[in-house]
Protein backbone atom coordinates (compact mmCIF):
# COMPACT_ATOMS: atom_id res chain seq x y z
CA UNK A 1 0.00 0.00 0.00
CA UNK A 2 1.27 3.85 -0.48
CA UNK A 3 -0.88 5.24 1.76
CA UNK A 4 0.41 6.93 4.80
CA UNK A 5 -1.31 9.24 7.64
CA UNK A 6 -0.91 13.18 7.97
CA UNK A 7 1.54 12.82 11.06
CA UNK A 8 3.51 9.80 9.96
CA UNK A 9 6.30 11.73 8.50
CA UNK A 10 7.79 14.51 10.27
CA UNK A 11 10.06 17.49 8.86
CA UNK A 12 12.65 16.31 11.07
CA UNK A 13 13.34 12.97 9.33
CA UNK A 14 16.90 12.57 8.21
CA UNK A 15 15.88 11.86 4.37
CA UNK A 16 15.00 14.07 2.32
CA UNK A 17 11.29 14.63 1.23
CA UNK A 18 10.26 15.19 -2.85
CA UNK A 19 6.51 16.80 -2.40
CA UNK A 20 4.87 15.82 -5.70
CA UNK A 21 2.23 17.91 -7.28
CA UNK A 22 -0.21 17.26 -9.66
CA UNK A 23 -4.02 17.32 -10.71
CA UNK A 24 -5.27 14.90 -9.08
CA UNK A 25 -7.17 13.84 -12.48
CA UNK A 26 -3.90 12.40 -13.70
CA UNK A 27 -3.61 9.98 -11.22
CA UNK A 28 -5.82 8.16 -13.68
CA UNK A 29 -2.72 6.97 -15.62
CA UNK A 30 -3.63 6.21 -19.48
CA UNK A 31 0.25 4.94 -19.66
CA UNK A 32 -0.20 1.46 -18.29
CA UNK A 33 -3.34 1.15 -20.77
CA UNK A 34 -1.00 2.09 -23.67
CA UNK A 35 2.11 -0.05 -22.42
CA UNK A 36 -0.15 -3.14 -22.21
CA UNK A 37 -0.73 -2.73 -26.10
CA UNK A 38 2.64 -2.81 -27.20
CA UNK A 39 4.68 -5.70 -27.71
CA UNK A 40 6.90 -6.46 -25.14
CA UNK A 41 5.24 -8.26 -21.60
CA UNK A 42 7.36 -6.86 -19.39
CA UNK A 43 8.22 -5.23 -15.94
CA UNK A 44 6.71 -1.29 -17.79
CA UNK A 45 3.77 -2.88 -19.17
CA UNK A 46 2.17 -2.89 -15.86
CA UNK A 47 3.60 0.25 -14.88
CA UNK A 48 2.10 4.11 -14.86
CA UNK A 49 4.22 6.80 -15.62
CA UNK A 50 4.18 7.89 -12.07
CA UNK A 51 5.66 4.75 -10.95
CA UNK A 52 8.30 4.54 -13.22
CA UNK A 53 9.26 8.07 -11.93
CA UNK A 54 9.07 7.63 -8.95
CA UNK A 55 11.62 4.08 -9.52
CA UNK A 56 13.97 6.81 -10.03
CA UNK A 57 12.82 9.75 -7.48
CA UNK A 58 13.04 7.28 -4.49
CA UNK A 59 16.64 7.35 -4.47
CA UNK A 60 16.56 11.16 -3.79
CA UNK A 61 14.15 10.54 -0.53
CA UNK A 62 10.61 10.08 0.33
CA UNK A 63 8.20 10.63 -2.41
CA UNK A 64 5.24 11.90 -1.09
CA UNK A 65 2.36 13.09 -3.02
CA UNK A 66 -1.13 14.73 -1.24
CA UNK A 67 -3.96 12.38 -1.55
CA UNK A 68 -7.42 12.70 -2.97
CA UNK A 69 -9.51 13.04 0.51
CA UNK A 70 -12.48 10.56 -1.55
CA UNK A 71 -9.86 7.76 -2.47
CA UNK A 72 -9.53 4.92 -0.65
CA UNK A 73 -6.99 2.79 -2.67
CA UNK A 74 -3.87 4.40 -3.45
CA UNK A 75 -2.65 4.63 -6.77
CA UNK A 76 1.21 3.05 -6.44
CA UNK A 77 4.03 5.53 -7.44
CA UNK A 78 4.62 8.05 -4.84
CA UNK A 79 3.55 7.81 -0.96
CA UNK A 80 0.05 9.12 -0.41
CA UNK A 81 -0.18 11.83 2.42
CA UNK A 82 -3.91 12.60 3.60
CA UNK A 83 -5.06 16.08 5.04
CA UNK A 84 -7.92 16.90 6.33
CA UNK A 85 -10.30 19.69 4.17
CA UNK A 86 -10.26 22.24 6.77
CA UNK A 87 -7.29 24.73 5.72
CA UNK A 88 -6.11 22.84 2.79
CA UNK A 89 -4.55 25.85 1.23
CA UNK A 90 -2.30 26.31 4.28
CA UNK A 91 -1.60 22.61 5.02
CA UNK A 92 -0.53 22.21 1.42
CA UNK A 93 1.50 25.51 1.62
CA UNK A 94 3.51 24.04 4.70
CA UNK A 95 3.96 20.63 2.77
CA UNK A 96 6.23 22.90 0.22
CA UNK A 97 8.32 24.70 2.56
CA UNK A 98 9.43 21.44 4.13
CA UNK A 99 10.34 19.81 0.93
CA UNK A 100 13.34 19.59 -0.23
CA UNK A 101 12.27 19.41 -3.82
CA UNK A 102 8.85 20.10 -5.26
CA UNK A 103 8.06 18.19 -8.43
CA UNK A 104 5.09 19.58 -10.43
CA UNK A 105 3.75 17.24 -13.44
CA UNK A 106 1.90 18.71 -16.52
CA UNK A 107 -0.56 17.22 -17.32
CA UNK A 108 -4.07 17.91 -17.31
CA UNK A 109 -5.28 21.05 -16.53
CA UNK A 110 -7.06 22.04 -12.93
CA UNK A 111 -7.60 25.48 -11.39
CA UNK A 112 -6.07 23.43 -8.29
CA UNK A 113 -2.83 22.57 -10.26
CA UNK A 114 -2.49 26.18 -11.30
CA UNK A 115 -3.24 27.28 -7.53
CA UNK A 116 -0.20 25.30 -7.05
CA UNK A 117 2.02 26.82 -9.36
CA UNK A 118 1.25 30.45 -8.58
CA UNK A 119 1.73 29.16 -4.42
CA UNK A 120 5.22 27.64 -5.78
CA UNK A 121 6.06 31.11 -7.82
CA UNK A 122 5.83 32.96 -4.76
CA UNK A 123 6.82 31.01 -2.06
CA UNK A 124 8.85 28.61 -2.46
CA UNK A 125 13.10 29.14 -3.41
CA UNK A 126 13.09 28.45 -7.63
CA UNK A 127 15.56 26.72 -7.82
CA UNK A 128 13.30 23.56 -5.25
CA UNK A 129 11.10 23.31 -7.91
CA UNK A 130 10.61 20.54 -10.96
CA UNK A 131 8.34 20.57 -13.50
CA UNK A 132 7.82 17.29 -14.96
CA UNK A 133 6.37 16.80 -18.72
CA UNK A 134 5.60 13.04 -18.74
CA UNK A 135 4.56 13.37 -22.41
CA UNK A 136 7.82 14.74 -23.89
CA UNK A 137 5.66 16.75 -26.16
CA UNK A 138 6.50 20.48 -27.52
CA UNK A 139 2.66 20.99 -27.55
CA UNK A 140 2.39 20.57 -24.21
CA UNK A 141 5.23 22.83 -22.84
CA UNK A 142 4.08 25.22 -25.39
CA UNK A 143 0.69 25.52 -23.68
CA UNK A 144 2.01 25.41 -20.59
CA UNK A 145 4.38 28.35 -21.68
CA UNK A 146 1.89 30.01 -22.67
CA UNK A 147 -0.48 29.86 -19.38
CA UNK A 148 2.57 29.84 -17.21
CA UNK A 149 3.09 33.41 -18.07
CA UNK A 150 1.03 34.96 -15.99
CA UNK A 151 1.82 32.15 -13.05
CA UNK A 152 5.49 32.56 -12.40
CA UNK A 153 7.59 35.36 -12.10
CA UNK A 154 9.68 34.59 -14.93
CA UNK A 155 9.79 34.10 -19.11
CA UNK A 156 9.84 30.89 -20.05
CA UNK A 157 11.87 29.81 -23.35
CA UNK A 158 10.82 28.74 -26.61
CA UNK A 159 11.72 25.33 -28.21
CA UNK A 160 10.52 23.12 -30.93
CA UNK A 161 11.59 20.01 -28.97
CA UNK A 162 9.84 17.52 -26.17
CA UNK A 163 10.63 18.91 -22.97
CA UNK A 164 10.57 16.27 -20.22
CA UNK A 165 12.14 18.52 -17.47
CA UNK A 166 11.79 22.37 -16.50
CA UNK A 167 13.96 23.39 -13.65
CA UNK A 168 15.44 27.17 -12.16
CA UNK A 169 18.61 28.17 -10.44
CA UNK A 170 18.04 30.64 -7.74
CA UNK A 171 17.70 33.91 -9.94
CA UNK A 172 14.90 31.92 -11.52
CA UNK A 173 16.32 31.72 -15.03
CA UNK A 174 14.91 28.71 -16.35
CA UNK A 175 16.66 25.24 -17.89
CA UNK A 176 15.03 23.41 -19.86
CA UNK A 177 15.88 19.43 -20.26
CA UNK A 178 14.42 17.65 -23.83
CA UNK A 179 14.61 14.89 -25.22
CA UNK A 180 16.25 12.86 -27.45
CA UNK A 181 15.19 12.96 -31.28
CA UNK A 182 12.71 10.14 -32.78
CA UNK A 183 15.67 7.73 -33.92
CA UNK A 184 16.82 6.60 -30.91
CA UNK A 185 16.86 3.34 -29.59
CA UNK A 186 14.55 3.51 -27.01
CA UNK A 187 12.69 0.29 -27.03
CA UNK A 188 16.01 -1.47 -26.03
CA UNK A 189 15.73 -0.32 -22.31
CA UNK A 190 11.87 -0.11 -22.64
CA UNK A 191 11.49 -3.01 -19.96
CA UNK A 192 12.35 -0.73 -17.04
CA UNK A 193 12.72 2.82 -18.38
CA UNK A 194 12.95 4.73 -21.57
CA UNK A 195 16.00 6.06 -22.94
CA UNK A 196 14.85 9.94 -22.22
CA UNK A 197 13.78 9.27 -18.54
CA UNK A 198 16.97 8.05 -18.11
CA UNK A 199 18.95 11.02 -19.99
CA UNK A 200 16.52 13.76 -18.75
CA UNK A 201 17.66 12.26 -14.95
CA UNK A 202 21.05 12.49 -15.65
CA UNK A 203 21.20 16.08 -17.67
CA UNK A 204 19.49 17.32 -14.28
CA UNK A 205 22.01 16.42 -12.04
CA UNK A 206 22.81 20.36 -11.54
CA UNK A 207 19.04 20.61 -9.88
CA UNK A 208 20.09 17.62 -7.58
CA UNK A 209 23.86 19.43 -7.11
CA UNK A 210 22.46 23.26 -5.98
CA UNK A 211 20.01 21.51 -3.68
CA UNK A 212 22.62 19.00 -2.29
CA UNK A 213 20.26 15.85 -3.11
CA UNK A 214 21.54 12.29 -3.85
CA UNK A 215 22.16 12.13 -7.80
CA UNK A 216 19.34 9.54 -8.66
CA UNK A 217 21.67 8.19 -11.70
CA UNK A 218 24.39 6.88 -9.43
CA UNK A 219 21.97 3.78 -8.33
CA UNK A 220 22.54 2.28 -11.41
CA UNK A 221 26.01 1.99 -10.75
CA UNK A 222 24.91 -0.13 -8.07
CA UNK A 223 22.98 -3.20 -7.98
CA UNK A 224 20.54 -1.64 -10.62
CA UNK A 225 22.84 -1.91 -13.21
CA UNK A 226 22.33 -5.44 -13.33
CA UNK A 227 18.85 -5.64 -13.37
CA UNK A 228 18.59 -2.85 -16.31
CA UNK A 229 20.97 -4.96 -18.32
CA UNK A 230 18.74 -7.63 -17.60
CA UNK A 231 15.85 -5.30 -19.17
CA UNK A 232 17.98 -4.51 -21.97
CA UNK A 233 18.92 -8.07 -22.70
CA UNK A 234 14.93 -9.10 -22.37
CA UNK A 235 13.72 -6.23 -24.48
CA UNK A 236 16.31 -7.27 -27.29
CA UNK A 237 15.64 -10.92 -27.07
CA UNK A 238 11.74 -10.16 -27.20
CA UNK A 239 11.71 -8.05 -30.06
CA UNK A 240 14.36 -10.26 -31.95
CA UNK A 241 11.86 -12.90 -31.29
CA UNK A 242 8.89 -11.59 -32.72
CA UNK A 243 10.83 -10.33 -35.79
CA UNK A 244 12.11 -13.77 -37.16
CA UNK A 245 8.52 -15.03 -35.91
Amino acid sequence: MSRVPADALEDGESAPTVLYLRSFRDDFDPGRARSVTRVLPLASALQTKEERFAMMIRHIGSFIAIGRPDEHYPPTGALRKYLKTQRWTDKVAAEMQSAHLIVLRVGTSSQGFWSEVSMTGKTVRPERLLYWFPEASSETYEAFRHKAHGYLPCKLPETTRGVFFLYFDEYWCPRLVTTLSWWSCWWLLYPLFSVNELIAISKSKPLFDQNKLPDPTQAFVGGELLTTILGISAGVIAHVGIFYY
